[in-house]
């Protein structure tokens, strides 16, 4: 263990110097590589050439492959497709609320309960231990709906979900922190008052997730934000003759697929950082006591995987390398987050000098944080601060 640290030590100080490569972090990477599943809209057909994905969905995998090509991932695209995993089926006149009935809509539901059970399947292979592959969720419309249900049924879910990403959904609700639209009053057709009581939804809309969930509802977009879409938007979308200025349709215009992308990726790059990022040493201090003067470092361990701490001295002034774990810290005071230990400049004597130490933390799966310089100077007594 000493002698893996004091190299850690060294590489960092050949660094400094121009002279060398920081020592590489043994712990797996997470993020490698990205389980992207898809799902498509309410009657967009499962073409090959998109994935299965639909027109919506689509290009959100595709530019996030890109992206994420240049930072050294991989996107596994994965989307839904057959009457047996997710039909996907239209939706006739749902937006007509006169003509909404519960057998109208009983394909529709039919297809969500399918797709909730398709989407389960494919998930499967993916929510074990492997933290190197990280998982993200789009959905478009129905599709939307789906993960709605999905996620609703097995909340535990979430924790294993790098992201999701919602555009459309008919569950939406403006006020929640996962919403994006330009109106806050927003609310999906599934939580307003003509729609059958079997499909009526009430309630939170992801609440206190919005570090892992957007969901994108379009200005005018009636299916998402019925209750703020004028009429004209209402006929437009209209499922039995939509027209092509319906605002349903504008998510690769609007430039809420392109932040969708922007907000999966920062949340992979943010799950592959190493451990160490949030590992870290956040400040130091000396203090002396006597003859004594103690180096101070303060540290964050969020994951709770700090061990021991290591030090040597620089320029050859004496101070050879030490480590020491924290069951047995020799001369060290360790307390949660903090570690003192003590070096003898004869303080207070005509010989009294200065120095200087690095100093790092060191934890489990060969993870340390990052060395720091600390000069050390008798000055005045003073206490632990």
């Amino acid at each position: 263990m000493l002698t893996r640290f004091v190299a850690i030590l060294g590489a960092v100080a050949l660094v400094a110097a121009g002279l060398g490569a920081a020592p590489a972090e043994a712990a797996p990477v997470a993020c490698s590589k990205v389980a992207f599943l898809g799902l498509r809209g309410s009657g967009e057909p499962a073409l090959p050439q998109e994935q299965n994905m639909g027109k919506i969905v689509f290009p959100v995998y595709s530019e996030l492959a890109d992206s994420a090509r240049s930072a050294g991932m991989s996107v596994l695209p994965i989307g839904l497709a057959g009457n047996d995993e997710y039909p996907a089926v239209p939706v006739l006149s749902f937006l007509k609320e006169s003509l909404v009935s519960e057998d109208l809509v009983a394909g529709t539901v039919t297809s969500v309960v399918t797709g909730v059970g398709g989407l389960a399947k494919r998930l499967l292979p993916y929510l074990g231990s492997d933290r190197s592959t990280c998982i993200v969720l789009a959905g478009y419309s129905q599709g939307a709906w789906v993960i709605d249900n999905l996620l609703a049924s097995t909340p535990a879910m979430m924790s294993r979900l790098t992201a999701v990403v919602l555009f459309g959904d008919p569950q939406f609700d403006g006020s929640s922190d996962v919403a994006v639209t330009p109106e806050a009053a927003s609310q999906g057709i599934l939580r307003t008052a003509g729609i059958p009581a079997v499909l009526r939804v009430t309630g939170a809309y992801y609440p206190g997730m919005s570090a892992k969930v957007r969901s994108y509802c379009g200005a005018g977009d009636p299916v998402c934000g019925y209750t703020t879409a004028s009429n004209e938007n209402k006929t437009a979308c209209n499922p039995l003759v939509p027209m092509p200025w319906c605002h349903h349709f504008f998510y690769t215009k609007n430039g809420d697929v392109d932040a969708a992308v922007n907000f999966i990726f920062d949340r992979m790059k943010a799950a592959a950082a190493p451990a160490s990022s949030t590992f870290a040493i956040t400040s130091t201090g000396t203090y002396r006591e006597g003859e004594l003067v103690y180096a101070r470092v303060n540290y964050v361990d969020p994951n709770e995987i700090a061990r021991g701490f290591a030090f040597d001295g620089i320029d050859n002034n004496g101070w050879g390398p030490e480590s020491h774990p924290f069951t047995d810290p020799s001369y060290g005071r360790v307390s949660p987050g903090r570690v003192d230990y003590p070096f003898n400049l004869s303080c207070g004597n005509p010989d009294q000098y200065e120095s200087d130490i690095r100093m790092l933390i060191w934890g489990d799966d060969d993870i340390a944080t990052a060395p720091v310089t600390i000069h050390l100077a008798c000055g005045d007594i003073s206490r632990p601060g």
